[in-house]
């Protein structure tokens, strides 16, 4: 019996790599404000039964790192990072981390109130400002915060109080977290200038008026210029002894006789105030006892009324006499006496209870053709119907404001011829004119 033998040996099964990333899954914070973040990552690789022939990292199944550890650049958020070992015998092993990076939150400013505008409180240039701010972060703190003005610090507190220049000025609030991350907020604030008043101006300056109808007071025409430079004017006003006597650039004044200080007065868009005055010396009327004191009856006609009528009659309150000048007509068309058309006529007050007045006086009217201060020929408010013997006319009746100045009702007045011999007119009708 022959026999022969032979040993087999069963090797055991090849072990694979034992593998571990060192950390696991974790979050890593953003250090810098921008995207991404790069990581550093490690691991161990163990082959109980041979040696660990490669080592690598993949992301999204792309190898992206050799070796046991890496610097791997990883975007904001989750990213799920593998590494594998390759024993000597080609076995493999792998094992995953998520890690998450997270991005800084930057801080949260808001400035109150807003860009505004400052109007001026003093008069001169510049204004005091005060500002507040806050700031928060939703991930972390707030580390530092400041307050600029063209790169120049004002404050590092959440409010400011700082002497600005007039115009325009950009305010910026910065906030710095912990991280180091910063974030702005910027405001505008204008600053007004300073109101500059009207430029005023009352056009001849002081001067002095002859009475020129025999009557205590004289209607003066005034006018005077306002501009203002920063803005616009929106009203005038012309004063006698603190009242205000009319409005506008010009005037028709009525001024007692003797010394008037004349103020004018303008007002900006921004309630500022300028004033200039004059004095204007009114003379009175001569003592006389002619029943014509001047060289043409009337006065000045009032602006607002209807017309080109430059001229009224008045009623003389001192010696209770109407002085008027009329035009005759006919039948409404006009009427010649030796050749005149338009009469001074002189009318007494005979009765206050009756209303009557008697005629003591005519002439024709303006034979020398005086012109009124505007270089005007003086006209004729009244008018005298021979058809009818009707009188119709306006009149001016002076009276005291009650600041005590001079100033004039006017009214429309309508007489009837009642006593042709006597020349007795009898009052129909009056009715005031309500002027401006």
């Amino acid at each position: 019996i022959c026999s022969d033998s032979v040993t087999i040996t069963i090797e055991p099964p090849n072990v694979s790599p034992v593998i571990e990333i060192a950390g696991g899954n974790r979050s890593i914070a953003d250090t810098d404000g921008a995207d991404g973040e790069t990581v550093s990552l490690s691991a161990t690789a163990t082959d109980s039964d041979g040696s660990v022939a490669a080592s690598e990292w993949l992301v999204a199944g792309d190898v992206v790192a050799q070796g046991t550890s890496a610097e791997l650049f990883l975007s904001d958020g989750a990213t799920a990072v593998t590494f594998r070992a390759t024993d000597d015998e080609g076995a493999i092993s792998s094992t995953n981390a998520t890690i998450t990076v997270a991005p800084n939150l930057v801080p949260e400013v808001i400035i109150s109130g807003g860009d505004k505008s400052v109007e001026d409180s003093d008069g001169v240039p510049g204004e005091t400002i005060s500002l507040s701010a806050s700031a928060s972060d939703a991930d972390g703190s707030i580390g530092k915060i400041q307050w600029s003005v063209a790169k120049e610090v004002l404050s590092s507190g959440p409010v400011v109080i700082r002497r600005l220049t007039d115009g325009r000025t950009e305010v910026t609030f910065t906030a710095t977290d912990d991280q180091g991350v910063s974030t702005s907020a910027s405001v505008t604030i204008n600053v007004l200038s300073p109101n500059v008043p009207p430029s005023v101006s009352i056009l001849s300056g002081s001067k002095s008026i002859g009475d020129s109808d025999g009557i205590a007071g004289e209607i003066v025409s005034v006018s005077a210029t306002a501009v203002d430079s920063d803005g616009s004017v929106s009203s005038t006003e012309w004063l006698v002894s603190g009242e205000v006597v009319a409005t506008g650039t010009s005037a028709k004044l009525p001024l007692n006789d003797g010394i008037t200080r004349l103020i004018f007065r303008a007002t900006d868009d921004d309630g500022e105030q300028a004033n200039t005055s004059v004095t204007i010396t009114v003379s009175q009327p001569v003592d006389s006892e002619e029943e014509f004191s001047a060289d043409y009856n009337g006065i000045l006609a009032p602006s607002f009324l209807p017309g080109d009528l430059n001229a009224v009659s008045v009623f003389d309150m001192a010696k209770l006499k109407l002085r008027s000048c009329i035009k005759l007509t006919l039948n409404g068309q006009p009427y010649l006496l030796d050749g005149y058309q338009r009469y001074d006529m002189n009318f007494n007050l005979l009765n206050v209870d009756e209303a009557t007045f008697n005629l003591v006086k005519f002439r024709p009217f303006n034979v020398n053709g005086f012109l009124n201060q505007f270089g005007e020929s003086p006209d004729c408010s009244g008018q005298f119907e021979l058809s009818t013997n009707v009188y119709k006319d306006i009149v001016a009746v002076p009276t005291m404001s009650d600041g005590g100045n001079l100033k004039y009702n006017y009214y429309d007045l309508i007489l009837d011829l009642s006593d042709i011999d006597s020349l007795i007119f009898k009052l129909r009708s009056i009715l005031i004119i309500q002027g401006n």
